[in-house]
């Protein structure tokens, strides 16, 4: 028995490209009624060429559902966690509190 082909069978499915495919799909799906009828021949093209960077790239979205499988906390209808909210909220009202940096105004002599 070929060692090669049992560990073919048995590896972890590519993550990277099934991202990668279901990211292109989204975005044919949203371009593919905006090219003209006479180019929709190129529609392959484009979601080859689309695929190919993504894949490459390594670019993904990570939506709540890959959030929530990963184990991370979720984000509000803002995009935000609760902890990342909390430090913001934090980082802004220190910034608040900071004394401010005297001001000092001169006169000039000649304006009397």
């Amino acid at each position: 028995m070929n060692p090669d082909w049992m560990s073919d069978r048995i590896a972890p499915p590519h993550r990277r490209y099934m991202r990668a495919s279901s990211v292109t799909a989204a975005v044919m799906q949203i371009v593919s009624p905006h090219i003209i009828a006479d180019h929709q021949d190129r529609l392959r093209d484009v979601a080859d060429d689309l695929l190919r960077l993504f894949l490459e790239s390594g670019a993904e979205f990570i939506d709540d559902s890959v959030r929530a499988e990963a184990g991370l906390a979720p984000r509000d209808g803002r995009g935000w966690t609760a902890v990342e909210l909390a430090a913001y909220e934090n980082r802004m009202t220190m910034a608040m509190l900071q004394p401010l940096a005297p001001v000092i105004l001169q006169r000039d002599p000649k304006d009397g």
